[in-house]
């Protein structure tokens, strides 16, 4: 049956399975686009109406594509058996199942291209080596479905299969997790290029061009979405700070309070911290990007 294929597949890798785990493994390797496209969601901006579109979708397609497999295993076993009309049904409902996958697959590496834009450094090449694997999942499951509807590229359309899904998983391992000796290459050619570039800074420009350059090495170097550096405004015996410099992030920051900043430097070397509404650097940060979380690092003038 050609509903078996997703399983048969699976089995290969891990042996033989129970049907219940079986049938829950071919849902999860289904919904991957969905999760895809929600990861991409969490990145940056996805319509709502697109993920629940994908949602709905997916659901639509899940439930008669599982009684199909159940049928087929039903068929297997000799419990029962599968005339003409029945397996051209279940072939329909496969097709139409991995229809909406690789639809959405490539919808959602669309956005992780698009999040990939407004990044740099290896927060950029992570993201488009995601892009690049979630294509070629798709890509594994249309030959797949090739096969299906024409049972004379089953052969040749199984083989693409595996090797593009086998190429797939490999990049999904670098893009989310990347060998350490990767993840020290990507950092030393983006404190490279940043140094240089700071080193290039010619000797006219004003302070104010200065700080950005270093906002933008900064943002380079870390990966991160935007940068941000905040000073003590001179003279002001209130002790209040101001912006001096951005990078990524076209908005126009009032001046803030020492203590505020006080309470942002508090967290400094403790990682990254969920933005919200506590203080008016937070609120502003969270009202006027889409940015989920912050780090403060502390700048010492000696």
């Amino acid at each position: 049956m050609a509903a078996l294929f997703v399983l048969q597949l699976v089995t290969q890798v891990v042996g033989p399975l129970p049907p219940i785990v079986g049938t829950v493994a071919v849902a999860l390797l289904l919904a991957q686009p969905l999760l895809t496209l929600r990861l991409a969601a969490k990145l940056g901006r996805v319509a709502p109406l697109l993920l629940w579109a994908a949602a709905v979708a997916y659901c639509v397609t899940i439930v008669p594509f599982l009684v199909a497999v159940l049928s087929a295993q039903s068929a297997q076993s000799g419990q029962a058996g599968a005339g003409t009309g029945q397996a051209q049904s279940s072939t329909l409902v496969v097709l139409a199942a991995i229809g909406v996958f690789v639809v959405t697959e490539f919808v959602a590496s669309g956005f992780l291209i698009l999040q990939a834009r407004r990044r740099t450094g290896s927060a950029r090449a992570r993201l488009v080596i995601a892009a690049i694997a979630t294509v070629a999942f798709a890509t594994a499951l249309l030959s797949a479905g090739a096969g299906i509807a024409s049972s004379e590229a089953a052969g040749p359309s199984a083989a693409v299969s595996r090797v593009v899904a086998l190429a797939s998983a490999f990049g999904y391992l670098v893009a989310f997790l990347p060998p350490a000796f990767l993840r020290r290459l990507w950092q030393a050619d983006a404190a490279y290029r940043a140094g240089q570039k700071l080193l290039a800074m010619p000797p006219s420009w004003s302070a104010g061009e200065m700080w950005s350059q270093f906002a933008k090495a900064a943002r380079d170097v870390t990966g991160s979405d935007r940068a941000l550096v905040l000073r003590d405004v001179p003279g002001d015996p209130g002790g209040s700070v101001r912006v001096i410099a951005v990078s990524g992030l076209e908005a126009e920051f009032t001046g803030f309070d020492r203590a505020e900043l006080d309470s942002l430097l508090a967290a400094a070397g403790r990682g990254f911290e969920r933005l919200g509404d506590q203080g008016p650097i937070r609120a502003d940060l969270h009202r006027l990007t889409d940015a989920r979380f912050l780090e403060a690092v502390e700048l010492h003038a000696d």
